[in-house]
């Protein structure tokens, strides 16, 4: 009886605390929209394209800069791609980001609170499968609002194109 009074006395303490600290106030966003293309479908094995995604965050929700912001600052948006026989050719790229008067992190930070876009230069590999293909990929983001910052989120890009030879 007495360990379930701890017990029920501990998670109140962590609700009430969850409120009075604005950890409580909000839900968990519906992850952002992602849609991701190619520059053009046909693409020759060993050349490059670019891969463009386009990314809306969710209403009240902003994700951080591809660019590093700090020690203490977020975790920067990244793409990561999966497919064997696609490699990043140079830096990713972003609609430019606005600055933020970020309460979560109480610094003025790189942000996108509406859609934006994020390009990659990729290169197939010479040996790359020929025909229609699917690569794979990740986004990696941070999504903050005015109250509370989540951990990473990873969020599956997919597009298609035809490997030529």
């Amino acid at each position: 009886m007495t360990l379930a009074l701890l017990f029920w006395l501990a998670g109140s303490v962590s609700v009430m605390a969850q409120g009075l600290l604005g950890f409580g106030a909000t839900e968990e966003p519906e992850p952002p929209q992602v849609y991701a293309e190619v520059a053009q479908y046909e693409v020759p094995a060993g050349a490059e394209t670019t891969l463009r995604v386009y990314v809306t965050p969710a209403p009240g929700w902003h994700l951080y800069s591809v660019a590093p912001q700090g020690e203490w600052g977020p975790e920067p948006t990244r793409l990561v791609l999966q497919t064997p026989w696609l490699a990043p050719s140079g830096p990713l790229q972003e609609t430019p980001p606005q600055t933020v008067a970020d309460a979560a992190y109480q610094l003025d930070l790189l942000a996108h609170a509406q859609p934006f876009e994020l390009t990659q230069t990729v290169q197939l590999h010479p040996d790359a499968p020929q025909g229609e293909q699917t690569a794979f990929g990740q986004l990696v983001y941070q999504a903050c609002n005015q109250q509370i910052c989540l951990p990473p989120q990873t969020q599956d890009v997919v597009v298609a194109l035809s490997v030529q030879p």
